[in-house]
């Protein structure tokens, strides 16, 4: 599907990107004037792939349990190590 966006060319003003260019979907100097200067405007035509944003959010929601199950895992792994060791002092006493 083609669709039109607006997008806004800005000089960044800031004190750590003072010189560089960024394209935005909005008129940052509206928000930030201190921080951006806008240059100019354009119209651009971007073919964008059909896709199901149900499954993109399914997705989104599995990766981030996959995450949480690893780093959970990680914990008690770290938990039963400290368990052990307590568990052979004790033999050693």
């Amino acid at each position: 599907m083609k669709k039109i966006f607006k997008i806004y060319i800005h000089a960044n003003l800031g004190r750590f990107e003072q010189g560089q260019i960024s394209i935005d979907s909005m008129d940052m100097q509206e928000h930030f004037p201190k921080d951006y200067h806008l240059i100019t405007t354009q119209e651009i035509e971007l073919d964008i792939p059909e896709f199901d944003i149900l499954q993109i959010q399914v997705d989104g929601i599995d990766k981030q349990i996959v995450k949480i199950r690893a780093e959970s895992q990680m914990q008690i792994t770290q938990l039963e190590g400290r368990k052990q060791e307590l568990l052979a002092i004790g033999v050693d006493v």
